[in-house]
């Protein structure tokens, strides 16, 4: 009776998958903020918050602070029910719906590092923006009061004493819109420089408006900067700036409508039932505003 043997390879551990080849100086885009007053990356700031460069405003069309409401997940911004200049603003839930002149908002406008104190013109379109950053949660610490849900900041380009620059963008949509832009930058001496930037829109309304005026969400925006910048010595730098704009809204949210003439006064209008009645006065409040 003879015995068969078989030889068999001793146990070891098995070979652990290669890693994946790694691609060369692959990086994430270092965006440079100022939400701490102070020049840092976005990586680095341990703030909430969102940040638009100049190429990723033009990308998503973000012209001024009522675009930034669909761009920014939980701000909500919408125009005030009798005056679409106004707007309000919440971040997280915090704001205040009152656009009255003596209420100050929850969430801090911030132009080139001047507050904006009140929520009457704040839809304003601006010409020439180099970066935008939106603080999410209270920022009382750096910006003091007024800044409870948050905080915005608008950062417009500067003069450059380096280069003499043109720049013309011009947008074209449906209901009539056209936006024009135009920047001009003019060096005046090896540390003195000036800029110039233009705006003009128009946007056709998308309610028609069957009595007298313009369409219901009619828009025309006229707005002027002028900058300067003097390079005085080194580690000071002085900055003026001017900023014009003229706003034309026609409100969409409500229209004023005249009672109409009844012989029983107003008890005839206001009835606790539904009733048919297709006499209506054709005059229209088109100029109502808070």
């Amino acid at each position: 009776m003879g015995l068969s043997t078989v030889a068999v390879d001793p146990l070891r551990p098995a070979e652990a998958p290669k890693p994946p080849p790694r691609r060369g100086n692959a990086q994430l885009e270092e965006i440079v903020v100022t939400a701490q007053r102070k020049v840092s990356s976005l990586q680095d700031t341990p703030i909430s918050m969102e940040a638009f460069s100049e190429e990723k405003l033009q990308m998503r069309g973000i012209g001024g602070v009522e675009d930034l409401g669909s761009n920014v997940p939980s701000m909500v911004i919408e125009p005030h029910p009798l005056s679409n200049t106004t707007l309000r603003i919440t971040i997280r839930g915090v704001g205040i719906t009152d656009s009255q002149v003596t209420q100050d908002p929850a969430v801090g406008i911030y132009l080139d590092g001047v507050y904006l104190a009140r929520s009457v013109g704040l839809a304003l379109d601006l010409a020439d923006i180099e970066r935008m950053e939106v603080l999410r949660g209270p920022q009382g610490v750096l910006y003091g009061r007024n800044s409870t849900g948050g905080a915005v900041n608008i950062l417009t380009k500067k003069p450059d004493p380096s280069m003499f620059n043109m720049d013309h963008k011009i947008t074209i949509g449906d209901r009539n819109l056209f936006v024009g832009k135009s920047s001009f930058n003019v060096p005046l001496g090896d540390d003195f420089a000036i800029k110039l930037a233009l705006l003009g829109k128009n946007a056709g309304g998308f309610v028609e408006n069957t009595g007298e005026g313009k369409d219901f969400g009619d828009r025309q925006a006229l707005g002027l900067r002028f900058d300067a910048r003097w390079l005085a010595v080194d580690g000071l730098t002085i900055d003026y700036g001017y900023d014009f704009t003229d706003l034309e809204y026609v409100n969409y949210m409500f229209q004023g409508v005249l009672l109409p003439e009844t012989q029983h006064g107003l008890a005839e209008f206001f009835k606790p039932y539904a009733v048919a009645n297709s006499v209506y006065s054709d005059r229209r409040l088109d100029r109502l505003a808070s």
